[in-house]
């Protein structure tokens, strides 16, 4: 905790601003000499620091962001296009929201099939620091070692959290602290496990918690139907609003020389893409839900009959109605520096994954199904 106060406070020269994003990074010499720890990892040719530092404003009161913070379900459920996985492991001090301690677990994934996960297992401690501030600091703990089983992690948190503080008005001020000892095959880019993604997706998804309609949570299902290890899928379905069968899922990701921005445009656009089907037999209309901001873009949409529309559109909650989300989710840069050029796109790339879903009919081995 007095390490994540200090980095909160300090600015120059442990924090410094970076030249391809808005944000700050850590000067890693000097962050060793001021907290020297001996149990951390240490450097190593096939390991890679990561850190960052971003302020941003959400629509959301402080005490509900601790609460939420707290519990593994709503934490998913905030954050699905990040947090695959999460769960308390242990209490240690339960406290209150002011002053709570867990033991942790937490699996984080970009939206491609072909880029690794990160676990990690982690101490949660939740401290109240005034009347109007609350401070957050997770740092990794090495569970596997503790019971002398399994492989170590290859993703290791340094105290990171947040700072989070209550402006009266149904808004917060977060200060958003990330840092990171990662082995390097599992370098995507410095930002996109960084503080600005989690603060522009805390962003979205508070703005977009009041939007009555179905749309809302498509880019949610979908995140949680994308599995980050395989790219083809077959389960049962299990929704009584629907006919029996079996669910194909299918997705892959590709890399594409234009910025994020460029392909997002050539999507959105009717006139330079084909419509998604739509069924005018059985009445069917296709939902759809886009949007783009400064990590990336997503066109989601899934077929939809028009009673489920007309109970949407009647104030029924859109979560009951069954949909099967598909559609295409835009990252910049990959692999590469995220670097922009004076327009601020990105001058190395996009990687575009392209996730779709399709109900069967009958036995997934049956000959007759088409």
């Amino acid at each position: 905790m007095n390490e994540m106060v200090e980095l909160l406070k300090m600015n120059n020269p442990i924090w410094i601003e970076s030249p391809c994003y808005e944000g700050f990074f850590i000067h890693r010499e000097v962050h060793d000499k001021l907290f020297p720890n001996q149990y951390r990892p240490c450097k190593s040719p096939t390991t890679q620091f990561e850190s960052s530092k971003v302020c941003g404003v959400v629509l959301m009161g402080a005490i509900e962001f601790i609460q939420n913070f707290l519990d593994p379900i709503k934490w998913m459920n905030m954050f699905p296009t990040i947090v695959t996985k999460a769960r308390t492991i242990e209490v240690l001090d339960s406290g209150n929201v002011g002053g709570s301690i867990q033991l942790m677990y937490e699996k984080l994934h970009i939206l491609s099939p072909v880029l690794e996960a990160r676990d990690y297992f982690f101490i949660c401690y939740c401290r109240k620091f005034d009347q109007t501030t609350w401070i957050m600091v997770d740092v990794s703990y090495d569970l596997i070692k503790d019971i002398q089983s399994g492989e170590p992690s290859h993703a290791w948190k340094f105290p990171s959290g947040c700072v989070i503080r209550d402006m009266d008005n149904g808004e917060s001020m977060m200060k958003k602290i990330q840092v990171h000892n990662i082995f390097r095959n599992m370098l995507i880019g410095f930002d996109t496990y960084g503080a600005k993604r989690w603060i522009i997706t805390l962003q979205r998804m508070s703005n977009r918690s009041n939007v009555k309609v179905g749309a809302t949570f498509l880019l949610g299902m979908i995140s949680k139907e994308l599995n980050i290890e395989d790219s083809i899928s077959i389960r049962k379905n299990e929704e009584f609003t629907q006919q029996k069968g079996f669910i194909v899922s299918a997705s892959t990701s590709i890399w594409l020389p234009d910025s994020f921005q460029t392909i997002f445009n050539f999507l959105k656009d009717d006139n330079t893409r084909c419509q998604p089907y739509v069924s005018k037999e059985n009445s069917m209309l296709v939902l759809q839900d886009s949007g783009i901001d400064e990590i990336g873009a997503f066109l989601i949409y899934a077929p939809i009959d028009s009673l489920g529309v007309n109970s949407i559109v009647n104030g029924s909650d859109a979560k009951k109605v069954t949909t099967l989300p598909s559609g295409f989710i835009i990252s910049p840069n990959g692999r590469y520096p995220l670097c922009r050029d004076n327009n601020g796109n990105s001058q190395n790339g996009s990687i575009f994954t392209i996730a779709f879903q399709i109900l069967i009919i009958g036995h997934p081995n049956d000959n007759s199904i088409p």
